[in-house]
């Protein structure tokens, strides 16, 4: 039992983790799933979902084994409404806090910031915005290349006057990226 703690310990330890350096100024690309609702307040609820390639641009500090940072991303797509023919989430901006723990090669981190999003129905859209958390994983193929996998849900605000009402809509996206640094 002891062996097995300290082999534990070690694996977790400041010196190991320091086998990869997470820091730095990173770039990738990203495609997934993008699932979600549209709530009207009129108690109509409608489905969203595609899938959206994006792009994402981050710096990260390492100190230890702990790592954070921030990130701007931008995911394109055809995510529309299910039900309501014609409307479509089609553009989401992330503006991203992360902070995470290096094990290794690999980074495991949480996010928390901000999302704005283009709504589409018809020839016309609105925009909106709001809080976006989530989690990801990174996994070190070589120095400067890596490959992820990351879960955000975003839960916003549009003034969807384009439904003659405010609409929130609530977009989660599961992705996988690869990207490298720099």
């Amino acid at each position: 039992m002891t062996k097995l703690l300290a082999t534990f310990l070690l694996l977790l330890s400041p010196t190991l983790a320091q086998a990869q350096d997470f820091s730095g100024l990173y770039g990738g690309v990203s495609y997934g799933d993008a699932r979600g609702t549209i709530d009207l307040p009129a108690d109509t609820i409608y489905d969203i979902e595609g899938q959206a390639a994006g792009v994402f641009l981050g710096y990260n500090v390492q100190s230890g084994a702990l790592v954070y940072g921030g990130e701007l991303a931008y995911q394109s797509g055809d995510i529309p409404m299910v039900v309501y023919s014609g409307a479509r989430v089609d553009r989401i901006f992330d503006l991203k806090g992360r902070l995470g723990y290096a094990l290794g090669s690999t980074l495991v981190y949480g996010v928390l910031g901000y999302s704005s999003n283009r709504l589409y129905a018809g020839d016309d859209y609105t925009t909106g915005g709001g809080v976006a958390f989530g989690l990801g994983v990174e996994y070190r193929v070589s120095d400067r290349f890596f490959v992820g996998a990351e879960y955000l849900r975003r839960n916003m605000h549009n003034d969807a006057s384009i439904f003659v009402q405010e609409g929130y809509p609530d977009v989660s996206t599961l992705t996988l990226r690869v990207g490298m640094s720099f």
